[in-house]
């Protein structure tokens, strides 16, 4: 009797360890994955990715870290994990994801729209926003960016992507309130300091932009824009004669700071010293022959210094510009109205080229050619000013 009671009493200890173990192995589980989950809804994703990573040995968190490399934009990481995975339905949206990067529109849009639990149907629009960003899809990217920032409003990248997506649409008030809403989660964010800052300048909103202007002066250091900035700021506050020794220093270390050479200008101008200021705004003309704020302050300083024939002169590159930034902004406008136009990326690559603007023209011009492989104007633009580009894309390793 007694060694019965002992045999009952071990195996009810031991289904009690049994139990207790499970349910600690439980608790460490749901703890992780809701630590996972907190590090993305906060915007920390290179902490969801290494956490993902150390644990990543069952398919659960295979599918966590493919999620947490395609927020970094780790497409290659992303695709190894989905990869090992295989089409199981779990892994199905993260698929259509990764067929969205890879731009299969006509097989994967109709997938994206697809109802999902309210919290995959987040993490899905985040995902989705830098895919909609790449493909010059603003509408698209205010959608998925606005269900994003409402399911993680803690996330600053969130307030970032629905910020830079407002700005492709021109909505620069709306932009700016999101930009706002990025610095209350993280306040020393150059990009939307800098956002912020000249958003307020360029409307003469001094008293508005100074909070932003200080806290630049602080964080971005380096960064010439911030004195030109405060340059602006001083001369809109009636206190010229701070601004001019401002650029002054500024140009006198670094000279060829274009934003600053015109700024100056136009103070020059305001003194009456068009010969200074012709002189300044020629020493840039050569790099700069495709900005028409520049040529128009040329052509204007060159008629005051009695230059007429510099000022015609300037005239025919300001008219060339000005043709050229008319064509790049309908070509914006018919991008947005229809993002998958390849037409309309290659004719803004080719003027890109033209303007001596190689990264972005060459973006665009493979872009035309991973929605069109056959369009020809993308291909030659690329066969001609970057071939090592066209032999990638050959290979399938964009």
């Amino acid at each position: 009797m007694p060694m019965r009671r002992s045999i009952l009493i071990a195996i009810a200890t031991f289904s009690i360890l049994c139990v207790a173990g499970w349910g600690l192995f439980q608790f460490h589980l749901h703890r992780q994955i809701h630590l996972w989950q907190q590090s993305l809804a906060s915007g920390h994703h290179d902490q969801a990715l290494r956490m993902a990573r150390d644990l990543a040995t069952t398919t659960a968190w295979k599918l966590r870290t493919a999620e947490s490399a395609f927020r970094l934009r780790e497409l290659d990481v992303a695709r190894r994990y989905l990869h090992e995975v295989g089409p199981i339905p779990e892994a199905q949206w993260l698929h259509h994801i990764d067929a969205a990067w890879r731009w299969e529109w006509p097989s994967v849009d109709i997938h994206l729209e697809e109802p999902l639990s309210s919290d995959l149907t987040v993490r899905r629009a985040a995902l989705l926003v830098p895919v909609y960003h790449s493909a010059y899809d603003p509408n698209r990217g205010v959608a998925a960016a606005r269900i994003w920032v409402d399911g993680e409003p803690e996330n600053p990248n969130a307030w970032a992507g629905l910020a830079v997506q407002l700005e492709r649409l021109n909505k620069f008030e709306d932009a700016a309130e999101a930009h706002a809403s990025r610095l209350n989660l993280d306040r020393d964010n150059v990009e939307s300091l800098r956002a912020l800052a000249s958003f307020h300048i360029q409307r003469r909103q001094f008293t508005e932009a100074l909070p932003y202007l200080e806290r630049l002066e602080q964080v971005d250091v380096q960064d010439p824009r911030v004195i030109v900035w405060r340059a602006r700021y001083l001369e809109g506050m009636g206190k010229g004669p701070e601004a001019r020794a401002m650029l002054d220093r500024l140009l006198a270390v670094a000279p060829g700071i274009v934003e600053a050479i015109k700024e100056r200008a136009i103070m020059l101008l305001a003194d009456h010293e068009s010969a200074q200021a012709a002189s300044l705004l020629e020493s840039i003309l050569d790099r700069q022959r495709f900005d028409p704020e520049l040529s128009t302050l040329l052509e204007r300083a060159q008629r005051l210094s009695n230059n007429p024939a510099g000022a015609m002169a300037t005239r025919a590159i300001h008219d060339a510009a000005v043709a050229d930034q008319r064509t790049l902004a309908q070509l914006s406008r018919k991008m947005v109205a229809e993002p998958r136009v390849a037409r309309w990326r290659a004719e803004r690559a080719e003027i890109l080229f033209r303007q001596n603007v190689p990264t972005e023209a060459i973006r665009w011009a493979s872009s035309a050619l991973l929605m069109e492989p056959e369009n020809a104007l993308a291909r030659d633009l690329l066969a001609k000013h970057s071939p090592e580009t066209l032999a990638a894309m050959a290979r399938g390793t964009r």
